[in-house]
């Protein structure tokens, strides 16, 4: 547990009276559980000062008068972080083996129409909590239908696989990298299990290029091998929701990343296809 305390300004720098703070947390542990949700509410001089467990959260302020809240990034506290301001816990990067690639896109579909519903009760929850005119609620709305849209974005790439042959086969390989960099070699395997043991590795792909008309798929089974560490990943991935998943942070823990090309472009689609799986 630490303190997070400072002043929310505007753009001008001047405090924002009764601002609002929002911390909703992304994993369980064991003083917090999965999307239990924390909702502070600043002074007349626009000041915050409350405690905050150990987690991975999602953080949200109002940075004006007569705004809504704004996403922040992903808020990260861990058992050694120093008491400070919410700037000061915010993340600088908000940057089973292999399960078929079809299979993991209507995961994937099913998890942003779970994300939808969950997302329409939690904002009229909160609507309820701080006493918001509808105003709100058509916010929560307007939440629900952009992950609703994105479950139907999803199933059309699900389609898409099905319908076009897969250019490389089931081959593994285990990296553990000397330094901060993973390079993995799609000539060789399609299914990589990395070990994470710098703050921040960065994931290259070699020999990605296949045939034209031809989707190609690769599986990540990342394993925190010292415990919050973090992953840069190459620019030309597309993820699911918008960003890249939240990894575990707790020592040995792993996350499954499904990486999906269609062989008509550079791009790359990405998925969380298991997270936080403690070993």
């Amino acid at each position: 547990m630490i303190r997070i305390f400072g002043v929310i300004t505007d753009p001008a720098g001047e405090p924002v009276p009764g601002a609002i703070i929002e911390l909703r947390a992304l994993s369980s542990t064991r003083e917090v559980l999965a999307s239990s949700v924390l909702i502070r509410k600043c002074d007349r001089l626009g000041r915050y000062d409350f405690n905050l467990a150990v987690g991975v959260y999602d953080a949200y302020a109002q940075n004006d008068r007569c705004g809504d809240l704004d996403y922040l990034g992903t808020a990260i506290v861990r058992s050694n972080t120093s008491d400070g301001d919410l700037n000061h816990i915010l993340d600088e990067i908000s940057v089973d083996l292999t399960p078929p690639v079809l299979v993991a896109a209507l995961e994937a579909m099913y998890r942003a129409e779970s994300a939808a519903n969950k997302t329409d009760q939690d904002k009229q929850q909160t609507a309820k909590d701080r006493q918001v005119s509808g105003e709100l609620a058509g916010e929560a709305q307007g939440a629900a239908a952009d992950a609703k849209r994105s479950m139907h974005e999803v199933k059309a790439i699900a389609e898409m696989v099905e319908s076009l042959p897969l250019g490389n086969g089931y081959v593994s390989e285990s990296i553990t990298p000397a330094g901060d960099t993973a390079i993995l070699d799609l000539a060789k395997a399609t299914v990589f299990r990395v070990t994470l043991n710098a703050h921040i590795t960065h994931i290259v792909f070699t020999n990605a290029s296949g045939e034209e008309g031809s989707s190609r798929y690769a599986t990540l089974i990342l394993r925190q091998g010292t415990g919050v560490n973090l992953v840069s990943w190459p620019k030309n991935v597309r993820w699911s929701y918008g960003h890249p998943p939240v990894l575990s942070y707790e020592k040995d823990g792993e996350d499954c990343i499904t990486l999906v090309n269609f062989g008509t472009d550079a791009h790359w689609y990405g998925f969380l296809t298991g997270g936080w799986i403690h070993v």
